[in-house]
């Protein structure tokens, strides 16, 4: 799009089309994440069947935290579902709340959840953002994100999830004394976490807490935190709580 008028580029001509499209048009935040891979036709229908009563739209799950008196926690990036089973398992009088991206890993969480008859979790395959914006404040008591894509190469840091901004955005729908859970095993990404942990306490607004031997086993246990001890990276953990 060039102007005719003057024969050069304004602004919105510099600007990438796909950013114009959904900065002016769409006026939505363009999307870093994406559904991705692809489910077997037996997957597809498990997701059919369970849509609507453990698989749920991102509208549907924040009227379902408007109306529970329950403890609820949340997972961002669940993957093939160890944490987040074990720990509906571990949290039964809880409403346990799970967002993936990748397909094949909702699928095979849900077959995980129906084995072990779990009726306190539900799954949304949405990207985590469009949830969090619906979330009434002070509604979460527990917020975990464990392992989020590194976007190891540098140009690709921008897409990454946890950042100051979305810390303060979780720390919004967290009840005062709620907690956030952190995890990696990139180094580099550890200490860019560190950094916003450390400007977030400068803030006050959290303090840093500890996490249990009990939930240090569960994240350890994840398919992510193996991988990483067979390649030899090590795990960073942290919990922060909101004051």
């Amino acid at each position: 799009m060039i102007s005719f008028i003057s024969g050069k580029k304004t602004k919105q001509d510099k600007m990438p089309l796909r950013k114009f499209l959904y900065t002016h048009i769409l006026k939505k935040r363009i999307p870093t994440v994406q559904l991705r891979g692809r489910v077997s036709d037996a997957g597809a229908v498990l997701l059919k069947k369970y849509q609507g009563s453990t698989v749920l739209s991102a509208s549907t799950a924040a009227k379902l935290v408007q109306k529970t008196n329950k403890n609820l926690l949340l997972e961002i990036g669940f993957g093939n579902g160890a944490h987040i089973v074990s720990l509906a398992a571990d949290k039964k009088d809880s409403v346990v709340i799970g967002c993936e991206m990748y397909l094949d890993g909702v699928v095979r969480t849900l077959e995980k959840l129906i084995e072990q008859k779990s009726d306190n979790t539900y799954l949304i395959t949405k990207d985590a953002r469009e949830l969090i914006a619906k979330l009434p404040a002070k509604s979460i008591q527990e917020c975990y994100v464990l392992f989020p894509d590194p976007w190891p190469k540098v140009r690709h840091h921008k897409r990454r999830i946890v950042t100051h901004e979305f810390c303060s955005k979780i720390l919004q729908t967290l009840k005062v004394g709620g907690s956030l859970v952190l995890a990696t095993d990139w180094a580099e990404y550890a200490g860019e976490m560190k950094h916003i942990i450390e400007k977030l306490v400068q803030e006050k607004s959290i303090t840093l807490g500890t996490v249990s031997e009990t939930e240090t086993a569960r994240i350890l246990s994840s398919t992510f935190a193996e991988r990483a001890k067979k390649e030899g990276r090590e795990v960073y953990i942290q919990r922060i709580i909101k004051t």
